[in-house]
């Protein structure tokens, strides 16, 4: 849910630009974007449309987490194709964020390569890793409970 949120936030920031910028009619619902669009030029870069797309797929997998969630909550017998769903929501976010940060760094890291070794680490690499590491942890966890054959042999 926590996670869910916070990309709601990213999504309606890119969505919303130029308006969610800093010193525009909306900014102020994103203030920590100051710091942000300093480090990651392309947050603030309206001719990027990879971050626009990626938006974009924010909401599909946004879509695809309430859609498992209140499948999953509606019926027990569900659970299995709800299960699927959410895991295919889970390797979207893994994906994307693998997708994302290869990009910067194939492109000579142009959108970060002006900030401060401590503020890409602390500000780029850390919080975008952990869009790896948390949903790479569930695909493997969730991934090997789908597949196990117990569970193969009860559907």
């Amino acid at each position: 849910v926590v996670a869910t949120l916070l990309c709601a936030w990213d999504t309606a920031f890119l969505l919303l630009r130029p308006d969610s910028l800093p010193g525009h009619s909306l900014h102020h619902f994103f203030t920590p974007y100051t710091l942000y669009v300093t480090v990651d030029t392309s947050w603030a870069d309206m001719d990027d449309d990879f971050v626009v797309a990626q938006a974009w797929m924010n909401v599909v997998e946004m879509v695809m987490v309430a859609v498992g969630v209140l499948w999953y909550c509606k019926s027990a017998r569900a659970g299995r194709g709800a299960e699927v769903l959410l895991f295919a929501s889970v390797v979207m976010t893994f994906s994307k964020t693998v997708l994302f940060m290869a990009k910067e760094g194939l492109g000579g890291w142009s959108h970060v390569k002006q900030t401060s070794m401590m503020d890409f680490v602390t500000l780029w690499v850390l919080p975008n890793g952990a869009w790896i590491l948390f949903p790479g942890i569930m695909m493997l966890q969730w991934g090997a409970a789908l597949a196990s054959p117990e569970r193969l042999k009860s559907d």
